[in-house]
């Protein structure tokens, strides 16, 4: 009682000047100001500002996997003001027939043909969702990617992996643990765990998943780095009146490479009053003031 009241008196003294402040804080809020008498008052309004969780729902990315294969699960928590979030590491996660799948952090794995129905549990709030696990045989596995051409030196492409099962039915593979992801040519192409390729020198290579004594491999190749962004430069921000000074172009490349490309860039003063500049970078002041010199290449502003 004693701690709440010191800060009253610090809040009291705070606000003796005040006609009025009001704040709001979400449920906590304070206000303050004047009464008729020329006191000084504010009042604390408690309230609770964090959400409190409704209900959990559990999800899988594939409620029917083949036998040997995973998928991954998701817990959200669905919140009273309308957000949610990913709780999935906090929550326990069960099966009921441990002969059928078993869990592996994030993810279900199928063990053996047949159901089971998933149980999680957070803080007293549950959710279930059955899944099914196929006999279905792996056949072969299908390399692909959204994007296509030529990946230009330096920069990345994400591949998947989807196998075609002797059902007939197609699931991805990409991130199960125990896909093997590699390149025909590190040299040219190397490829992390999740499918992700870096294009490192030119040519041509084949990324390549493994999995269940199948692969599937697609073709990929580096080309030439592209322009990412230009630099502009010069010796001196500030120029005499009636002298001319030559700005530099530089090009920086998707691998990291950068170059003059001060001939080839096209030049624009945002204020030719005051500064012309010249195709091959010779910037001419003609009146006093502050003016912005860019350069422009295939769609790129420096």
């Amino acid at each position: 009682m004693k701690k709440i009241f010191c800060i009253s008196i610090f809040l009291s003294m705070f606000f003796q000047g005040c006609m009025s402040w009001p704040l709001l804080t979400g449920l906590v809020g304070l206000t303050a100001g004047k009464k008729s008498n020329g006191l000084s008052f504010f009042h604390l309004l408690l309230g609770n500002s964090n959400p409190t969780i409704t209900r959990i729902e559990l999800s899988y990315q594939d409620s029917s996997i083949a036998n040997g294969t995973s998928t991954t699960l998701e817990v959200t928590a669905i919140f009273d003001n309308g957000t949610n979030q990913n709780i999935t590491d906090s929550t326990s996660i069960v099966p009921d027939s441990q002969s059928v799948v078993t869990i592996q952090g994030n993810r279900v794995r199928g063990i053996a043909s047949g159901s089971s129905i998933i149980k999680a549990e957070y803080n007293g709030l549950y959710s279930e969702q059955k899944i099914t696990v196929t006999p279905a045989i792996l056949n072969s596995i299908q390399v692909t990617s959204l994007e296509s051409g030529i990946l230009p030196k330096g920069t990345n492409r994400q591949f998947s992996a989807i196998g075609i099962f002797s059902d007939g039915s197609h699931q991805d593979i990409s991130n199960d643990p125990l896909i093997v992801w590699s390149s025909s040519n590190i040299d040219l192409v190397r490829v992390d765990d999740s499918g992700l390729a870096s294009g490192i020198n030119l040519g041509t290579a084949h990324i390549r998943a493994s999995f269940q004594s199948k692969q599937g491999a697609e073709e990929m190749t580096v080309g030439d780095a592209v322009l990412s962004s230009i630099q502009v430069t010069s010796n001196s921000p500030n120029i005499p009146l009636g002298k001319k000074q030559k700005l530099t172009a530089t090009g920086i490349y998707s691998d990291n490479s950068n170059r003059d490309i001060s001939s080839s860039v096209i030049w624009n003063s945002s204020n030719s009053t005051i500064a012309n500049i010249q195709n091959n970078g010779i910037l001419e002041t003609a009146d006093t003031g502050i003016v912005t010199i860019s350069a422009s290449s295939e769609n790129i502003i420096g």
